[in-house]
């Protein structure tokens, strides 16, 4: 209620909920906005994942509400209608998720559009805003550049944040013992993680049956193994597929080069191995059964992040899916091959591709980032190199309620133990912040 007050009673006020532990976002909206309030709020909440948003009722990606461009720069604005212009000047309130997630760039973005729409200088145009997040978690994803030194911190207005901090994790509630050592995990206090010896893993196959089961077409919807690199998800995603029983196809993609002058210098049979972030496959192995992950976004229940599970072939360019995660849980969709734009930005070759493909990856194994903000309930941990980034041990560890419900599998000579990996200056400016 306090929170709700100071944003409420101060034109162009901004805070900060710093979640000291994992809260989801639809369990903690309805502690910022009461029901109590004395009048109608308009309110905008966005946040910086596909599949977060799709826990809330009127959540929207940042991308798509505020129309951030992608790249993003220091000159850059958001493109809005003059409807959306609209909607804007009359929203009493912006909640914005996954702050840890947010670069400076994108923040300054939309800092910049919304004071040239409000014609007022204050931070966002003296609109309220309320960032919530864990600087525990991941840092923005920065091409040829480091997360840590491009997070909102960096931003001028940063020092004008009044800070809120949510200390029980809700989804290790039950187990304190776990809890506390996520703590200590996030915060950088412990540099090496002991795996207790009932969550180690012997090899891959011991791995995925511990984590799924002897039945991968009969797992648990909610069972994933998270690991570090996207190499080592598709060496997990592969022997996964093996083990499954039935016929299996391969969707291959059609690639045209754009404005390439050259085409005798890039053969498709080596441009079609080489890996497209941001897009498919160019070979894509169908299994009846197997699961995937949506990777483009679609329809309100089909999008980026939402899992799904092969249910029928349709010709060679449509499949039947049954969705496994998000708003539309439970319903049959049929998914059609799709068009990927891939700039020389994305692939590093000096042309635009154009793949059409069908919008899905194998989803038996995801990275660490690509989990970020679901919640699991069995968690197997790949691990075959060093912790690389902030807050990566600490996301996949607090996927899940404690370890009973976590495997691991090191290939390190430490098979018996994580080393932790903290940025400390990330956390020594959040919690400079100043509180009230």
């Amino acid at each position: 209620m306090r929170f709700w007050h100071q944003c409420s009673t101060r034109q162009g006020s901004m805070c900060l909920g710093c979640l000291a532990q994992p809260v989801p976002a639809k369990l903690c909206l309805p502690i910022i906005l009461p029901v109590s309030c004395d009048h109608r709020v308009e309110w905008c909440c966005v946040l910086l994942r596909a599949f977060a948003a799709s826990l809330l009722e009127g959540g929207h990606t940042a991308h798509h509400a505020l129309h951030i461009p992608i790249p993003a720069n220091d000159s850059s604005y958001c493109s809005f209608t003059l409807a959306e212009k609209f909607v804007i000047k009359n929203a009493d309130l912006v909640i914005w998720d996954e702050a840890s997630m947010i670069s400076n760039t994108v923040a300054d973005t939309v800092n910049r559009s919304f004071q040239d729409i409000m014609d007022n200088g204050r931070p966002f145009g003296g609109k309220s805003i309320i960032f919530t997040g864990d600087f525990k978690q991941l840092l923005p994803v920065v091409r040829g550049g480091s997360g840590e030194n491009h997070t909102i911190q960096r931003c001028e207005w940063w020092p004008m944040i009044r800070r809120l901090c949510f200390d029980q994790n809700w989804r290790a509630c039950q187990d304190p013992e776990f809890a506390a050592m996520l703590l200590s995990v996030g915060e950088g206090h412990l540099n090496e993680v002991p795996i207790p010896v009932g969550s180690q893993a012997t090899s891959n196959d011991d791995l995925i049956e511990r984590v799924f089961g002897n039945n991968l077409l009969e797992a648990d919807v909610n069972a994933m193994v998270l690991s570090l690199t996207l190499d080592d998800a598709d060496e997990i995603n592969n022997r996964c597929i093996q083990n499954m029983a039935g016929c299996e196809r391969e969707a291959h993609a059609a690639d045209t080069f754009v404005h390439c002058k050259q085409p005798d210098l890039y053969p498709k049979e080596i441009i079609s191995g080489m890996r497209m972030p941001g897009a498919p496959p160019s070979c894509l192995t169908l299994k009846l059964g197997a699961r995937y992950m949506v990777i483009k976004n679609m329809m309100k229940t089909v999008f980026n992040g939402v899992r799904c599970q092969l249910v029928a072939f349709a010709g060679s360019k449509c499949v039947f899916v049954k969705l496994i995660s998000g708003p539309g849980s439970g319903s049959t969709m049929l998914l059609p091959s799709c068009v990927f734009v891939i700039h020389a930005e994305q692939s590093g070759l000096p042309f635009v591709i154009r793949r059409r493909q069908l919008p899905l990856i194998l989803s038996f194994a995801v990275t660490v980032h690509k989990a970020q903000g679901q919640t699991l309930s069995k968690v197997g941990l790949y691990i075959t190199t060093a912790i690389f980034t902030h807050g990566q041990l600490y996301t996949a560890l607090s996927r899940t309620r404690g370890w009973g419900n976590i495997v691991v599998l090191i290939t390190l000579p430490n098979t018996t133990s994580i080393t932790n990996y903290v940025c400390r200056h990330v956390l020594r400016t959040c919690s400079a912040s100043n509180s009230e």
